[in-house]
């Protein structure tokens, strides 16, 4: 039996190791030991150190290999590969996670294929002062939002300047920054009709594959709500085709392999704008558990251990909904809490096993299926009742 090693062990880890176990393929996972995916891993390997030695280890009892998160240091992967007694096929490739992990990098990378994207500009720490006192309010007078080149996620290391009095507040978020060796860009305000994003498979041939363009609306800054497909949702079907040229471009230029996201914006006067690409499953993704005939979990370990492509068919309509903490509720769970039964069969309910509940923390989702548009919106209504519920009972526990 063929091995899938996963470095992480989260939530994404989890529906990875499931989908790889669904294949007969067995799964290693390379995480803490609290978290989510090490529940279902055929083989633990606890990160006493993330180092090269350990990750070389690691990749010797695995045929196959593949990340949850970007977050990683590509450098020690790309080591580990070169170190390791088996020729481990690795997806994606390191080189393509070193690029696609930085968000500025993924910026200049928009710019040279001449991907529409919104106006940025690098801040320095050198330029930091006059920067902000003589040239920002001249490249963006709408405002910016000042974003982390690394380990921005979920809203976090994003800072909306829309006001001048607020720039003493947005430099010292800038030298916070620098301070940890992240670079800061200047990314413009801007004024979009929707957030849409897809979810893009690439092959080790070069063959792209997609599912639908979705709508994917946020809660301070975190996605909260997917629903789709968006072109069935009031947004212009040539948004979809925009999108697929996007996304060809930006897979064959980082020679990206398995399944990778794109988040746009979209407004009607600008047309579809690229905001930042994931070399990995997706959030916004999540949807294809229920809604698609074969999810993007499963067809990114199909595409990690060689085999073919799965159905990217989805449902007529379909929505997932985040389980994300509420602002005033910190909680210790039971690792082995479960979710209440769901209220409708057209609900399908996932748990990350998470033991601590913290506002706008992920813990969870919900997707529905529905073949009209009134029952898709049904659907949803339905989804934030069974969460306003569940968190009620956890208020009152």
């Amino acid at each position: 039996m063929k091995t899938l090693g996963i470095i992480g062990a989260g939530q994404l880890s989890l529906f990875l190791a499931e989908a790889a176990q669904k294949l007969g393929i067995q799964t290693h996972i390379l995480g803490d030991a609290h978290q989510s995916a090490m529940r279902v891993a055929n083989e633990k390997f606890i990160q006493s150190e993330f180092n090269v030695e350990n990750v070389c280890n690691f990749l010797n009892t695995c045929d196959f290999g593949t990340i949850e998160s970007e977050f990683v240091d590509s450098n020690i992967i790309e080591q580990a590969l070169h170190k390791a007694e088996k020729r481990v096929q690795f997806t994606p490739l390191p080189k393509s996670i070193r690029i696609a992990q930085d968000k500025l990098s993924q910026k200049e990378l928009f710019a040279r294929l001449h991907v529409p994207t919104p106006k940025h500009r690098e801040v320095t720490a050198e330029s930091l002062t006059t920067y902000f006192d003589e040239i920002l309010w001249e490249d963006f007078p709408e405002g910016v939002v000042l974003k982390w080149a690394k380990f921005g996620y979920d809203g976090k290391g994003n800072f909306l300047l829309d006001e001048k009095e607020k720039t003493a507040d947005a430099i010292a978020f800038c030298k916070a920054a620098f301070a940890k060796n992240i670079r800061i860009y200047a990314e413009e305000k801007v004024s979009f009709d929707a957030e849409l994003a897809m979810i893009f498979m690439r092959t080790i041939r070069g063959e792209l594959h997609h599912y639908p363009l979705v709508i994917s609306q946020q809660l301070k800054g975190t996605c909260k709500i997917v629903e789709g497909p968006a072109t069935s949702l009031g947004i212009p079907h040539r948004m979809q085709s925009d999108a697929i040229e996007i996304g060809r471009a930006v897979g064959d230029a980082l020679l990206l392999t398995g399944v990778f996201a794109i988040e746009f914006f979209y407004s009607s006067k600008r047309g579809i704008m690229a905001n930042e690409m994931a070399p990995r499953v997706h959030n916004s993704g999540h949807y294809t558990l229920d809604g698609a005939e074969c999810s993007q979990f499963e067809n990114h370990v199909r595409i990690a251990c060689g085999q073919s492509v799965g159905s990217t068919g989805t449902n007529r309509y379909f929505a997932m909904l985040n389980l994300l903490g509420p602002e005033d509720l910190t909680l210790s769970l039971d690792s082995n809490f479960k979710l209440p039964i769901p209220i409708s069969k057209t609900m399908s309910t996932y748990w990350y096993y998470k033991t601590e509940l913290k506002p706008g923390r992920k813990m969870g989702h919900i997707n529905i299926k529905a073949n009209e548009v009134h029952e898709l919106q049904a659907g949803i209504n339905m989804m934030k009742l069974y969460e306003s519920d569940l968190w009620n009972s956890l208020r009152n526990r």
